[in-house]
């Protein structure tokens, strides 16, 4: 299991998990792989097909489905299929936005914990630039 957590002061956190939606959080993982080859969005669901290359020879498609459920100050995306990934976005109750990025199973492989940290920090500065 590879995994990250971002912890940061953010005032508006509980508005801005309110209106953050699946587009977001795919243009904040854009960076995990070496691109995104198509994304198909439907209500609380989406379906991106990533490109990895581990070399210059191979280019190998990775298809990820995402559901996205909602609680009360919080989100959670889980991620399956090519590679397994769970995001969990939690505002505290002292202003707090706590993002935590995990990937499990055999995409472990496929991304560093470089990437991670990248997809954290990006999901964080979407959170604060979506309410100010």
């Amino acid at each position: 299991m590879v995994e990250h957590v971002v912890v940061k002061p953010l005032q508006t956190c509980r508005e801005a998990v309110e209106i953050l939606d699946l587009v977001d959080v795919i243009r904040a993982t854009e960076g995990l792989l070496q691109g995104v080859d198509s994304v198909s969005i439907g209500k609380d669901r989406a379906t991106v097909v990533y490109i990895w290359r581990p070399d210059e020879f191979t280019k190998k498609r990775i298809k990820v489905k995402l559901k996205m459920r909602r609680r009360s100050g919080s989100v959670e995306i889980e991620a399956r299929g090519g590679f397994d990934m769970d995001i969990v976005i939690t505002c505290t109750e002292t202003g707090e936005a706590a993002v935590v990025v995990t990937v499990h199973g055999k995409g472990e492989k496929y991304v560093s914990e470089e990437a991670l940290r990248r997809v954290a920090e990006s999901i964080y500065e979407v959170l604060k630039n979506l309410v100010s």
